[in-house]
C-alpha cells in the first residue's frame, strides 16, 4: 500500500488497507498503524469524515499512538470542528502522561497557528518532567 501511495496510487492503496482491515475484523485482530495509514490517505484524498473516523479508531485501539492524536486534531481544523481539537489532546494526555505527549500537542497547535495554546502545552510539559 505504501508503494502505491509513493505512487500517487491513492484509490489502490486505499483498496488494500481497506482490505487488509477486513480481514483482521474477521480474526478480531487490530494491526497498530492500519487506521492511521487509512487516515492519512483519507486526508490526502479530501476525505476528511473518513480520515476523522479513521484516526478516532487508531487512538481507541492504540492510545499510545501520540501522531493519531495530531493527525486527528489537523482533520479537525480542516473540517472547522475546532471545539473538537482541545478533547483529544486531553484524552491524549490522559492516556500518556508523558511530557513527550504535551509537546505533541504543542507543536500540533504551532503547526496550527495558535501559539498560545502551544504554550500552555509547552508549559504542562516543563512541569511534567
Amino acid at each position: 500500500a505504501r508503494i502505491r501511495a509513493t505512487q500517487e496510487r491513492l484509490d489502490d492503496a486505499v483498496q488494500m488497507l481497506e482490505q487488509l482491515r477486513g480481514e483482521a475484523a474477521s480474526k478480531q485482530m487490530h494491526v497498530e498503524g492500519l487506521e492511521f495509514a487509512l487516515g492519512d490517505l483519507y486526508a490526502k484524498m479530501n476525505r476528511f469524515a473518513e480520515a476523522e473516523q479513521a484516526f478516532r479508531n487508531e487512538t481507541a485501539m492504540f492510545p499510545s499512538n501520540l501522531q493519531a492524536y495530531s493527525s486527528l486534531a489537523v482533520v479537525l481544523v480542516v473540517q472547522k470542528k475546532y471545539d473538537a481539537v482541545d478533547p483529544v489532546f486531553t484524552q491524549m494526555a490522559q492516556n500518556n502522561r508523558s511530557p513527550q505527549a504535551y509537546l505533541v500537542a504543542a507543536k500540533t497547535y504551532d503547526v496550527l497557528g495558535d501559539a498560545r495554546t502551544a504554550a500552555q502545552w509547552r508549559s504542562r510539559a516543563a512541569q511534567a518532567q
